[in-house]
């Protein structure tokens, strides 16, 4: 799967990353705290780009792990590539 980085945010601690990938667009923003992942589809609209909390170190591979569409899969993969140190 073809994944493409749309925009990647990043203040001071902070960074952000809009991605697509087939018909599926998601934001992941990742903070020290927690990561959140917004699948930008009509759940999405209807409450007001509200998406999954992830909580804990391991955050980025919990989220992964939790969607079964293999095009969220892909982009929050493509995330943890990105942010690799």
């Amino acid at each position: 799967m073809v994944v493409q980085v749309i925009s990647e945010t990043k203040i001071e601690n902070v960074k952000a990353f809009t991605l697509s990938c087939g018909k599926k667009e998601s934001t992941v923003i990742i903070t020290p705290n927690y990561v959140s992942v917004c699948c930008k589809n009509i759940s999405h609209k209807v409450w007001n780009g509200s998406g999954r909390v992830f909580h804990g170190s391991d955050g980025l591979a919990e989220a992964r792990d939790s969607y079964k569409s293999g095009e969220m899969r892909a982009m929050i993969e493509a995330v943890i590539e990105m942010t690799r140190v």
